[in-house]
């Protein structure tokens, strides 16, 4: 399963907030949407994010992966693929 974080940065750009998509061990996907602009935090090596306007999918595992983007999110997907019989879902938070 993956774990979404997000945390609001201070004052560095216009994309004032961090997504944070944490694996938890076992492979998953996840798609997240946003009312404003995301973009990766870093370039980050392996198979390259998905971007359709302000829509970011991926895979995650053991790995992090980091966005930043504008406005407020308004959708995430995740969905687990290790085949975990009694997953838990997975935590968001949102850090005002």
């Amino acid at each position: 399963m993956a774990r979404i974080d997000t945390v609001q940065k201070q004052g560095m750009s216009e994309l004032e907030n961090v997504l944070v998509v944490a694996g938890q061990g076992t492979p998953a996907s996840f798609e997240a949407t946003v009312d404003g602009v995301i973009e990766p935090a870093t370039q980050a090596p392996g198979p390259v994010p998905i971007r359709s306007g302000r829509t970011v999918e991926g895979a995650v595992e053991s790995d992090t992966q980091r966005y930043f983007f504008s406005g407020e999110l308004t959708d995430v997907t995740i969905i687990n693929r290790g085949g975990v019989e009694n997953a838990v879902d997975p935590e968001i938070y949102v850090d005002d």
